[in-house]
């Protein structure tokens, strides 16, 4: 996990006073290891569903003395950010269990300020039979591919960047880019 936050630090490469969004940030640790990677000035932003969650991701913060990582009750279809406030969105391991896909892409869209990046750590598609009646039939299991996620961005109006298959044991990761800015 600190070696993706590293990765990831160097690439989005934020000046201070940027905010990064965290989507479905779990416990939060993943949160904590990007705020050391980015630096003090860059504001994390962790979203997560339901209030035992939220206070599980505080504490987390808390604990590690992460001062610029705070804490936001998300939704299933809406990231709950205000439209323009990110430079970057991150989601790790989290994309593959949205179930309302469409919605939640047109909300990361319009998170993120023009020229902002989404980058989205994954695993790739395990098929499970039976299908569990949550997991959206066009996903068919645990994980997404690549191609699959990518044209659901694209539809909400990213610009695929580009897609790192290797990017960390068995996940890839896929830069996606909105349009405008600088």
């Amino acid at each position: 996990m600190a070696d993706e936050a590293t990765a990831l630090g160097q690439l989005m490469q934020l000046p201070n006073g940027a905010e990064v969004a965290d989507i479905g940030a779990g416990d939060g640790r993943f949160s904590v290891a990007l705020s050391r990677h980015v630096g003090p000035g860059v504001r994390i932003i962790a979203t997560e569903l339901g209030r035992p969650n939220l206070l599980r991701l505080w504490k987390t913060a808390r604990r590690a003395g992460a001062g610029n990582v705070s804490v936001v009750e998300g939704a299933v279809s809406d990231t709950t950010l205000p439209a323009g406030s990110c430079d970057a969105i991150v989601l790790r391991r989290t994309y593959h269990h949205l179930m309302q896909p469409t919605d939640m892409a047109t909300s990361l869209f319009r998170t993120l300020r023009p020229g902002g990046r989404l980058l989205v750590i994954e695993q790739p598609l395990v098929r499970l039979k039976p299908l569990p009646s949550d997991v959206p039939a066009v996903r068919g299991g645990d994980g997404i591919m690549a191609d699959v996620l990518i044209a659901e961005l694209q539809a909400a109006g990213f610009r695929h960047e580009r897609t790192v298959d290797s990017f960390s044991r068995e996940l890839y990761l896929v830069v996606m880019r909105k349009p405008g800015g600088s």
